[in-house]
């Protein structure tokens, strides 16, 4: 009989079955939507809206965008490589969930940083 609040077999479930991995593989999956619909909302939404639609709607789009692009997903990407560490270094977790997600988590958070240094320099900032 287990007590309530009481740590053991039951309630922390068989070895290996921590939820980090999983957690940085499905925030690397929510911060991979986020970018790609913050890109659609940037780039093909605007080429097909009719001249006279409008401004302030598609302004309030274009913002949404922007947010979705620089903040969520960056968010979610960088969230998701601390849940990859952790499943690295806890004990009792998925190892190779934790390894992939940070993989890809640490690889969209190189290549955000990577498409922002070149709209920069396109721009003309240095």
């Amino acid at each position: 009989m287990t007590i309530v609040g009481e740590s053991g077999p039951a309630l922390n479930g068989p070895a290996g079955v921590g939820r980090c991995g999983v957690t940085s593989l499905w925030l690397a999956l929510g911060a991979f939507i986020s970018a790609v619909l913050g890109i659609v909302l940037l780039t093909i939404v605007p080429a097909s809206v009719p001249s006279q639609a409008p401004s302030q709607m598609w302004e309030t789009i274009n913002d949404v965008a922007v947010v979705l692009y620089l903040v969520a997903a960056p968010l979610s990407n960088f969230v998701g490589a601390g849940f990859g560490i952790a499943a690295l270094i806890r004990p009792n977790d998925r190892v190779k969930f934790g390894v992939i997600g940070l993989l890809i988590n640490g690889g969209a958070v190189v290549l955000m940083i990577g498409s922002v240094i070149i709209a920069w320099t396109t721009i003309g900032y240095r």
